[in-house]
């Protein structure tokens, strides 16, 4: 091919960003850029545009993201993928990847945290344990106020407990890191540390943490009001 033709689609990228940017006022010089894809093209944008004095903080490819707020080090970066590596392999991020779940979204896709101790994925999961599939609770309010129904029975299917679900247990049981239950906020402090430890020590790590059942009188009254009003 021509000369520059590997560099001439993220250059093009590049140059189209930059004239968009002059037009809206916008110095690059500084400027804080995330770059959506780290292949040929936004490996190559993202070296013109840090070249020209932008702030690349974030970049990504199929594997996985590295951000870090005070600035990546591109060259670094595209010399690795250059050389066959992914951005899953690099050091210098200063993101946690963390879910938070409820318990229901848990138990639902409970296998998924092997999948991620099978493949060596540090996260951490937090799980906001009510124990109950609660949005459908409300729902089931909602459908038996409709067919003038005993409210009182919304729970039937839907509560989690009477024997209590061990959820760290699950998690320990597919090879992860399980803690909890955790019932207060002074013993959840304590143990954030130890998990951002784990974490960086390549680890999957899942905190049960309980919490009060339901909703407060706001969302609860919200996720009703229309059946109030037919």
């Amino acid at each position: 091919g021509s000369l520059g033709r590997v560099k001439a689609t993220g250059r093009g990228v590049f140059v189209t960003g930059r004239e968009a940017a002059r037009r809206i006022g916008l110095n690059l010089e500084g400027a804080r850029v995330a770059v959506q894809g780290f292949g040929n093209v936004g490996s190559f944008f993202a070296k013109f545009v840090g070249e020209l004095g932008a702030k690349v903080v974030a970049i990504s490819d199929s594997t996985g993201g590295v951000h870090n707020a005070n600035g990546l080090d591109v060259a670094a970066a595209f010399a690795h993928k250059r050389g066959g590596g992914s951005l899953s392999e690099l050091k210098g991020g200063d993101r946690i990847a963390l879910a938070i779940l409820g318990d229901g979204d848990f138990l639902m896709g409970a296998t998924g945290i092997w999948s991620a101790v099978h493949y060596g994925v540090p996260m951490i999961v937090f799980i906001a344990n009510n124990r109950s599939f609660y949005n459908d609770e409300v729902h089931q309010e909602r459908v038996a106020k409709m067919r003038d129904r005993p409210v009182e029975n919304k729970w039937i299917g839907q509560h989690i407990g009477g024997p209590d679900v061990d959820l760290a247990m699950m998690a320990r049981a597919q090879g992860a890191t399980g803690i909890g239950p955790v019932f207060d906020v002074t013993e959840l402090r304590e143990i954030i540390p130890l998990a951002i430890e784990a974490y960086h020590r390549g680890e999957t790590v899942v905190i049960d943490v309980r919490v009060e059942p339901g909703y407060d009188s706001g969302m609860s009254s919200a996720l009703v009001k229309h059946v109030e009003r037919s």
